[in-house]
């Protein structure tokens, strides 16, 4: 089995980057031993409901930038 995490892929899609059907084509051309991950989304993406096994929603509670650190380059960015 091998896994490819496609960080943000869903935030680009919500931006307009990427459109619904090239996510649904990720998926629809994935081999049947490739675990896909896909995150990013800053909204329920209700057009993968029929086609992901897994959908969770992960959210903030604390994070430093809150109180004023910058971005630091290799962790959120």
């Amino acid at each position: 089995m091998h896994m490819l995490i496609l960080d943000e892929v869903l935030y680009a899609a919500d931006r307009g980057l990427l459109s619904e059907d090239d996510v649904h084509g990720l998926i629809d051309a994935k081999p049947d031993n490739l675990e896909l991950v896909l995150s990013g989304s800053h909204t329920e993406p209700s057009y993968l409901e029929d086609r992901a096994d897994l959908i969770t929603n992960v959210r903030k509670v604390k994070h430093p930038i809150d109180d004023g650190q910058r971005a630091r380059r290799g962790a959120e960015f």
